[in-house]
């Protein structure tokens, strides 16, 4: 039987030989030309292709990314099809660094957001490190950087895990860069045989840039980073590492991390080396919600700076998280309804980037009514499409009922809830017993429980590191819970605006109950399912909901 992941990366990169044909394009830069792909619109995400790859390498994020940003990939120098303009003898980060350099500057863009794998996340650091005021962000998967690991043991574990390249370099020695490549691409995952299991067009890729092993293999080739040098880099980094991955990697990209204090380290599971592939869909979510955390702003109301993240041109869209999380929730969602609109997503108060301890200040429904009113009008966005999920859906519903002269239509993602009888009474019993649990250092049981019992028995072990981190981020935000307002089938029968009810196909009965409650007591409704998603509908099935978000705004 093949291994499960070879079977994934098979999986994964079938779809994507399938996907509409990029568009190359040709820069001249410091005598080489490099080869891009630049598409869609928004804040520019550069992508950097890592050993034995080019620019094709990133086909699983294209989709996502232009939905909302711009998506520029490259050919760095020596890589890809087009003919070398010498021996190999400029093969170095420093180059290739100073190549991305001028190619960001030629666009006359930047600072920029930059997302590097393997090799390329090496070269996205040497950019960051010597041309920083050309560099936003940094998203990085495995970059590896033998020469930040200090301690004696790990440095003979890297010895002993890196033997793998000896018979790689010695099949690029004689001249087999076919034999060259497979070595690499296997021992790079750890996986024998995994090569031959690859679909034509990705086995083509790898070959077209076969002849870049023995230059990559070459120790004059490798990288020369110090740990200090790493620890002055000042823009926000978030590295992705698989759970699978070899010693070699998990070592060298340990070593990185702790040198960046900042840093953030997330583990992408059932992957090895190559989580941009293996795993697009965990690796794509903390890409867009890292590239939403690094594009926040914030405005001052009521006293408090409230975070927020803006996409797109247009009638504005409005989104207003759930409990427990923040304007991360809906990265996805935002990258799909910005091509069409303005789409914004604040942080209600207290909850993430601020990390608020629950003992002063208050996480109430009336003071969250109150800072979306005065949101709205500090970033002149009425009336607006309003749309709310869960316990934001509660105050999507206080707004309309309000100050209807702020709403345009309304959309509710399951949250009704506060008018079945006896709803808010069980909610705010939970609130208290998981802050009795907070107080006795209990936090991540009591977030396990609330987690289970919303999207069912063992989904907090199965979820990934991001939601579980948004969940954790925002865990005190349970107290406003025991602080909600009264909210009647009277009020919501005042909303005289066009309303659309979501409901997902997974979720429990009880998410189902409290759109049935309002759906009686409100005038202008409409209501659809969601398939294949649960409660967690922005993230389970973005695609699902944009599209009806946008076919029921676009009657309206």
């Amino acid at each position: 039987m093949r291994c499960p992941i070879i079977l994934t990366i098979v999986a994964i990169l079938a779809s994507v030989s399938s996907a509409q044909p990029q568009t190359p394009k040709q820069m001249s830069v410091n005598g080489t030309t490099i080869t891009y792909v630049d598409e869609g619109t928004g804040p520019m995400v550069l992508f950097v292709h890592g050993a034995y790859s080019d620019h094709r390498v990133w086909e699983a994020q294209r989709e996502v990314v232009t939905k909302g940003y711009r998506y520029v990939v490259l050919d760095l120098r020596y890589f890809g099809t087009a003919p070398w303009s010498d021996d190999g003898k400029h093969f170095n980060v420093a180059t290739h660094a100073a190549d991305v350099a001028a190619f960001i500057r030629a666009l006359k863009v930047g600072p920029i957001h930059l997302v590097g794998r393997s090799y390329g996340a090496i070269t996205s650091l040497a950019v960051a490190i010597g041309y920083p005021e050309l560099v936003r962000s940094l998203f990085l998967n495995e970059p590896w950087i033998p020469s930040a690991v200090t301690n004696a043991e790990e440095q003979k574990l890297l010895t002993e895990d890196r033997r793998f390249i000896g018979p790689v370099a010695a099949a690029a020695k004689t001249g087999n860069n076919a034999e060259a490549v497979k070595l690499f691409f296997e021992g790079t995952h750890n996986q024998p045989g995994a090569f031959d299991s690859l679909p034509p067009a990705r086995r083509a890729m790898l070959l077209d840039n076969a002849r870049t092993v023995a230059l990559q293999v070459n120790p004059a080739a490798a990288p020369r980073i110090t740990c200090a040098q790493l620890g002055e880099i000042k823009v926000p980094v978030e590295i992705t590492i698989g759970d699978q991955t070899r010693t070699f990697y998990r070592i060298t990209v340990g070593a990185v991390h702790r040198c960046i204090p900042s840093s953030r380290l997330i583990t992408i599971r059932g992957a090895t080396h190559g989580a941009p592939s293996q795993q697009p869909a965990a690796f794509n979510e903390a890409l867009l919600a890292f590239l939403a955390r690094t594009s926040v702003r914030s405005v001052r109301v009521n006293d408090y700076d409230m975070a927020y993240v803006e996409l797109g041109t247009g009638e504005p869209i409005v989104l207003l998280h759930g409990g427990l999380n923040d304007y991360r929730q809906f990265s996805d969602v935002m990258a799909l309804l910005s091509a069409k609109y303005r789409v914004i997503a604040p942080s209600r108060r207290h909850h993430y980037p601020e990390r608020w301890d629950g003992k002063s200040g208050t996480a109430s429904t009336r003071q969250h009514v109150a800072d979306l009113v005065a949101f709205l009008r500090k970033v002149d966005a009425g009336p607006v499409h309003l749309m709310g999920h869960s316990r934001g859906a509660g105050v999507a519903l206080y707004v309309a009922s309000t100050h209807p002269q702020l709403v345009r239509t309304l959309t509710v993602l399951e949250g009704g809830g506060l008018l079945v009888p006896g709803d808010q009474e069980r909610s705010r019993q939970r609130s208290l017993k998981m802050m009795a649990m907070y107080e006795l250092g209990r936090m991540d049981e009591a977030l396990a429980e609330l987690f289970d019992s919303i999207y069912g028995p063992g989904a907090w072990s199965k979820a990934s590191e991001a939601r579980r981190q948004g969940f954790g981020d925002n865990a005190w935000t349970i107290k406003g819970v025991e602080e909600a307002d009264p909210y009647t089938c009277a009020d919501a029968g005042r909303i005289n605006i066009p309303i659309l009810l979501v409901g997902g196909e997974n979720s429990s009965a009880n998410f189902g109950k409290g759109l049935d409650a309002l759906q009686a007591c409100v005038k202008r409704s409409e209501r659809v399912t969601i398939r294949s998603a649960g409660h967690y509908m922005p993230r389970d099935n973005p695609f699902g909901l944009s599209q009806a978000v946008l076919d029921f705004i676009s009657k309206h």
